[in-house]
C-alpha cells in the first residue's frame, strides 16, 4: 500500500487536534469554536499555497491522499518554485495550529504529553516515511532533490 504512512499521518495528526479542540474549549467555549476556525483556514492556506503546487497532487499521487484529493479541486497553479511568501503561509499557518493548544494546556500535563508526542510521531513518520517517496523538488523537506 503506497500511501500507507500519509494517510496513517493524517490520522495521527486529526487526535492531536482533537486533544488541541478539547484544550481550548474546556479553557473557554469561544475560544474552543476559534480554534476549529484557525484549523479550517489553516488547512486551506496549506492546501492553496502549498499542496496545489505540489506534482503529487496534480497526478493524484499524493501520499496523504485527502489532502491531494482536495488541492485537485481548488483553482489550478502551476508547480514550480515556491515563492517565499508561500513558504511563510504554509509554515504560519501550521504553527498556529500548533501553538494555540499550548496556551490552553499549562499545568495540564495529561494533555501537553500526549499533544507533544503525537506532533512529534507525525512529523517524524513524514520524515522517515512519506518524503522518501516524494519527487517535489521544491519543497523545503524533500530529500529527493534530483533534477526532472
Amino acid at each position: 500500500m503506497k500511501n500507507r504512512y500519509g494517510t496513517i499521518s493524517m490520522y495521527v495528526l486529526m487526535i492531536a487536534l482533537v486533544i488541541g479542540i478539547f484544550a481550548m474549549t474546556t479553557h473557554s467555549i469561544i475560544y474552543g469554536g476559534l480554534y476549529v476556525l484557525v484549523i479550517f483556514l489553516s488547512g486551506y492556506v496549506v492546501l492553496m499555497r502549498y499542496c496545489r503546487k505540489c506534482p503529487h497532487s496534480m497526478n493524484g499521487s499524493c501520499h496523504h491522499k485527502v489532502p491531494g484529493q482536495l488541492a485537485k479541486k481548488l483553482p489550478y497553479k502551476k508547480t514550480g518554485k515556491y515563492t517565499l511568501y508561500e513558504y511563510v503561509s504554509t509554515i504560519g499557518s501550521m504553527l498556529m495550529v500548533f501553538v494555540l493548544p499550548l496556551t490552553s494546556m499549562n499545568g495540564r500535563y495529561y494533555l501537553i504529553v500526549p499533544y507533544l508526542i503525537i506532533w512529534g510521531t507525525v512529523i517524524l513518520m513524514i520524515k522517515t516515511k512519506v518524503c522518501k517517496l516524494c519527487y517535489n523538488r521544491w519543497c523545503l523537506s524533500c530529500p529527493n532533490k534530483v533534477k526532472m
